[in-house]
Formats: structure tokens, sequence, C-alpha cells
């Protein structure tokens, strides 16, 4: 179940960039949790809320207006970037066929384009 949730650097990243949407999991102390929360949750411990990979796709999308494809085959993955400027970005790394590779090179990308 863990795997569908962010990394622990990229929803810190997120919680960094204003991120305050309710979670299913969130990282308490730096270890991986299931529970509802929220990064404007008081707690007594450091907790991160950390989204699902769809989830924060979908933030992207309300929040900045960044629309999000990764897609793969058995021969390639890939992810492509359109911004409200309508300005394509895009990744393609032959001969990787891991689709987790791709998406999170996409999250870091998107990341760095809202940071800017």
């Amino acid at each position: 179940m863990e795997k569908q949730f962010l990394l622990y650097n990229e929803a810190l990243l997120f919680k960094e960039l204003g991120f305050s949407q309710l979670t299913l999991a969130h990282f308490a102390n730096g270890h991986f949790t299931m529970g509802l929360t929220s990064n404007s949750d008081k707690r007594d411990y450091e907790s991160v809320a950390t989204p699902l990979w769809q989830q924060a796709f979908e933030w992207f999308r309300t929040e900045h207006k960044i629309f999000v494809n990764v897609s793969g085959n058995n021969y390639y993955t890939c992810f492509g970037i359109v911004e409200p400027k309508m300005e394509v970005l895009s990744y393609h790394r032959e001969g990787d066929d891991n689709y987790g590779v791709a998406r999170l090179a996409c999250l870091k990308k998107l990341i760095e384009m809202v940071k800017k």
C-alpha cells in the first residue's frame, strides 16, 4: 500500500509548496503511517502528510493548472507536462520500462516548475 503514496522527501517538498489537503497517510517522525491527516494538523511530533500519487498530480492540475500524463510500455516510459502557457515539456527514456521511475521524475519536474 505504501507504494501508492509519495516518498518522504517528495511529501516534505509538497508541504513546503503549501499542500494542505487531507491525506490517508503521513510520515510521523520520518516513518510511514496510515491515518487521515493534513499538514495543518497540530501534533506533538513531526508529521508530514503524504498524498497518493494521483492526488499529487490532481493537486498540480487544480492549484497550478499543470496537466500531466505518465505512460509506458515494455520498451520505454515517458511523461508529458503541459503548463498554463501551453508549453509542453516531456521526458522520454528509451529502454526504461519502469513506470515508477517516470512517475517520480515527472513529480520532481513539477515541483521544480512550481518552486520557480
